[in-house]
Formats: structure tokens, sequence, C-alpha cells
């Protein structure tokens, strides 16, 4: 029996904290499987924490990530746990499942078990296997009128308190319930689960027969609530409208999770880049005319497109909740082949920026294309370590994690699925309440946000393809249309904010302390903070040279150490 995970710590941690207990609380399971490391008196080595050793058999998880470890071995039972966490290739060997399954061919009685959460709509590994099955679902009946059906979302309702235009003021989700659609009977959770139990699997694709397959959501769980709610479906109503306040990112967790289903980014065109331009902000600026951040924003990440002639770069600010704001787009023209433009560039990605908090940001992280000719970009990465700068490569595709680190020798190289971010962008532009995944730009002079930014960053359009039988859609630049330099590098600097994975709540933490140079006081600013008269501030500053963008906390000075000579003798009573 071979069980296939994302990773291989994803093994190790499965094995130890779930399949372990499993095998030391089930008598039957512990006299057959020796304790880890205890050795086999056959002399056929010892049990391991992935690999376990029982009469007439064996049992192994692994990761997806590795293809020898898949190559190795010819498994009966093949097990594939979370396929929609898997890469699109176990490095250069192609599919994981197919690889896989390719090496139990030999067993006539073989056979295969795929189970996932699903994740996004045309991305979904678990979507087409259950495609390709016969779909059963756990059908219910109402104790009422008879009427059979599967438990979904839209059959859930509770209370809500409107004012007098109509409008919902408050959710009263400790009043949600379980509604039948037929005949509008309300269910309590105890009668809900009493209706689960008496259910049963019915297939729903009657064109495939051969391959069973099973959907389920949370709506059939038979386990207790979880504590400080009344019922299931209190917590369901009180998790989604969490999940609506958070946008996309939530409703995209609540569908995955709650529902079972796969999310589909709104592909629409977005926003006409007349109507972006029109609604930008004027962003604060100090009397030497210089330009202050946003107070939402945390922290600073950079994505740069090469081309020929010329590098088109952008400098964004990230909030919480997937909040952007711009904060400048430059054009840096010269030779790309030699070092004197990536100079030119280096000095602009170290440069400082004020924050309403006192504190100077530069970013934290930058991406740097590197499609076209990139000897002198994979060099300028490289003499930038320690600093997170790095090099990528774009290609067509939707993948769930869709930036990769190369598996080749530059390990300051990513690969990137770029019609994944940009499904998400472009569904992004088309919001119109400030908020979560809004995108802020700046009317400011001299920050690059001009009308011909926006035409290039709404300049590709959705198209669909079929390719071995299967709907592929990716976007693309119409014949004749405008460039799309502004969009890749909107595109790049993303992928900087997914690599790092910063800690929100310690960088909150980190600029809600006072700077030890605080820009506002020294430059004379119109908001100057009150500083004691008997602490001068420091001379120096510290400096995390592995995260540039994050400002440090706040540190005073020691008192120096003042040691008192040894007393001895008769003066030891005084």
């Amino acid at each position: 029996m071979l069980a296939i995970f994302p990773t291989y710590a994803n093994a190790v941690a499965w094995s130890k904290n779930r399949f372990g207990p499993m095998v030391d609380r089930t008598a039957v399971l512990a006299k057959l499987i020796a304790p880890t490391s205890a050795k086999i008196s056959t002399g056929r080595g010892f049990n391991t924490v992935i690999h376990k050793r029982y009469p007439g058999g064996w049992f192994l998880a692994a990761g997806s990530n590795s293809s020898s470890n898949l190559r190795a071995h010819t498994a009966k039972v093949c097990i594939f746990e979370e396929v929609d966490g898997y890469p699109a290739s176990s490095g250069d060997d192609g599919d994981v499942i197919l690889l896989t399954e390719q090496r139990s061919v030999t067993y006539p009685d073989a056979f295969s078990i795929k189970s996932s959460s699903p994740t996004l709509r045309h991305a979904s590994r678990i979507e087409s296997e259950l495609g390709l099955s016969d779909c059963r679902k756990w059908f219910v009946s109402c104790p009422g009128c008879a009427h059979r059906w599967v438990i979904m979302w839209k059959d859930f309702v509770w209370d809500k308190e409107v004012d007098a235009k109509g409008k919902t003021i408050r959710h009263r989700t400790e009043t949600a319930c379980l509604e039948c659609p037929n005949c509008q009977r309300s269910f309590n959770d105890r009668q809900r689960m009493a209706m689960v139990e008496k259910g049963e699997w019915i297939p729903t694709n009657q064109v495939q027969k051969t391959r069973r397959g099973y959907w389920a959501n949370a709506f059939i769980t038979l386990l207790k609530c979880k504590r400080g709610f009344k019922s299931w479906a209190h917590y369901w109503a009180d998790r989604f409208l969490a999940a609506k306040r958070l946008g996309p990112t939530g409703m995209r967790t609540f569908q995955n999770l709650i529902l079972a289903e796969t999310y589909e980014v709104e592909a629409e065109k977005p926003p006409e880049y007349q109507s972006l331009y029109a609604r930008r902000e004027q962003y604060r600026e100090t009397a030497q005319g210089d330009v202050v951040l946003p107070e939402k924003v945390l922290y600073l990440v950079a994505g740069a497109d090469v081309q020929q002639d010329r590098i088109e770069a952008e400098v964004i600010g990230v909030c919480l909740d997937e909040e952007i704001y711009g904060i400048q787009y430059k054009i840096f023209r010269g030779n790309t082949e030699t070092p004197a433009l990536f100079n030119e560039l280096d000095q602009w990605l170290s440069r400082k920026w004020k924050h309403p908090s006192g504190h100077q940001l530069k970013p934290d992280c930058a991406c740097i294309d590197a499609a076209n000719k990139p000897d002198q970009i994979y060099a300028y990465v490289k003499r930038c370590a320690p600093r997170r700068i790095y090099a990528i490569r774009g290609v067509r595709g939707y993948a769930p994690n869709w930036i990769v680190r190369s598996q080749g020798r530059n390990q300051r190289l990513f690969l990137l699925k770029v019609d994944t971010p940009k499904e998400a962008l472009y569904s992004r532009l088309r919001l119109i309440d400030h908020g979560p995944g809004f995108q802020h730009f700046p009317s400011n002079q001299g920050l690059g946000y001009d009308l011909t930014y926006f035409q290039q960053l709404t300049a590709e359009v959705m198209r669909t393809t079929f390719t071995a039988g299967h709907v592929v859609r990716y976007f693309d630049v119409p014949s004749g249309g405008t460039r799309n330099e502004a969009l890749d590098a909107r595109v790049y600097a993303l992928a900087a904010k997914e690599i790092i994975d910063p800690n929100f709540a310690a960088i909150q933490a980190n600029l809600a302390n006072p700077p030890l140079h605080d820009w506002r006081t020294a430059g004379g600013d119109a908001e100057p903070q009150e500083q004691s008269v008997s602490s001068p501030a420091p001379e120096s500053e510290p400096i995390d040279v592995l995260n540039p963008g994050i400002p440090l906390k706040s540190a005073v000075p020691p008192k120096p150490r003042i040691r008192m000579p040894r007393v001895r003798g008769w003066a030891r009573a005084f």
C-alpha cells in the first residue's frame, strides 16, 4: 500500500499525528505492526515513521515532490491524499498520479483512492477526477413530505433584523436552522443528524458507471458542535458572514472547506481603464513634497518586467485582507544586458518611503522577470543576496500553489503560473467598495499612474481553447492590442507578496512602536511627535539585512553595567 501526500513533510506529520496513534489504540493493528524502530526478528530491517511492515505486505507514506521515491515502489493499493496540493509534475517525470498508477499495473486487482478538498475551478484535480466518476452524493429524506434531497447551503435560513428601508442591520445567526426545500419545514441540529443517519449514497452521474466517486460537504457531519455555538447551523451561518466580510479570499475558503465546492474567480473583463483612472486617490504629501504611504500599508514589495530596451517596475503596499495600494510605477530605459541599468533599478528598490507611524519602509521583496536574456538578471539577483530579490519566469496555466521555487541549481529563481493571479486581480479590479481585496491607485504627480498604465493593466482578455479534450482558459493580449507591461509588473509584485508570507501581527506591533529616527520630527512635518528632552535620540538605527522592508522594534540602549570591586576582610560587615 502506497499513500502519496503533497510533500514529504505532510507524510511524516500524518504518520506521527494520525496513523501512529490509530495503530496504538487499535489492538488488532498493534499486534500486526511493530513499533517504530523496533527490530524485526526476520532481519527485514526496521519500521520507520513512514514505512510499516506487517504480515503479507507493507505500507509506505511518501511525498508527491519526490519522483525517485514514486518510481522505486510498486503497490497494489495507491492512496492519493489532497491531490489538489500536488505539483503539476513530479520533477521531470510527469503527472504524479499517472506515474504512480503505472507502477501498479502488474496487479490485476489494483485500485486507487483519490481524495482532496477542492480549490480553484478549472485548476482543481479532484474536480476533474470526480467528473470521471458516478459522483455519489448523500441524500436525505424529509420526515414531513418524504422529499429526498442533498443538503446544500441554500437550505439554511436564519432571522434578520431590518430597518425602515428594508436593509438588514443585524443577522441573528443563533436562530439558523435547516429547512426542507419542498415543504419549508424547519429542523434543528438533532433532527438534521437523525435525517443524515438514515440517508444513503446515490449516483448522480449516470453516464459514468465503472468508477465510483463520492462527494460530501460539511452538512452531513455527526460530530458535536464547536463550543460557543448553539448548533452547527449557527456555526456555519457565522462562518459565512465572516467569510463574506473578508471578500474573495474568505469566500474561497468557505466554499472549499464548508461547501466542498471549487471557487471560481470572476473572469469578466475588468472595468474600463478610464474608470480605473478616474477613481485614483490623492496620497498625502509632506511640506517638502515627499509622498507619505497610506496608513493601512504594512509592508512594500516590488515587481519588474524586463524588455529589450527598458525595465518597467512597480512598488505596491500590502495591507490586511489582500487590500493593495499602488505606490509608484517607474520605467528605466537603457541596455538591459549591462549592469548599469540594474544598478539604477537597485537604487530605486532601496528607496525609503515615509510611513505615517514615523517609520520608513522600503521593498521587502522584489521579483524580476528573467524570461528575456536572463544572464544579466541572474547575475543581479545573485549579487543582491541575502536581500530577497529573486528572478522569476512566468508561464501560462492555473495552479492553487502558483509559485514554486525552481528545482534546478538556481535557488533564487521562482516559476509562476500567471493565469491564477491575473484572474484574481481582474476580479478585484471590479470591486467598488474600499476594503478586502480593493486595489488603490494614486493620482500624485510623478508616481507614474497615468492613462497608459491603466491601458496596460487591463490589456489582456480571457481566451478558451481545448487541449487533449479538456477546456483550457488563459489570458492573452488581443491582436493589435496595447502592451501589457504594467499587468506583468503587478503580477510579479503579487508574487513577491506571496513569497515572503509575513507575520502581520508582528509587523503591526513594530509599526506601533516609536521609531528610532522619526521622519516627522526630523523633517519638520506638520505632525511632529513629542519626545523627552532628557532622552536624546540614539545615533544609529539597527538594520535587519534579511528583512530590510520591515521596521525593527524600538530599542533603548542598555545602561552601562557598573562593576563594584570585590570587598574583602572586615569591610564586608559594612
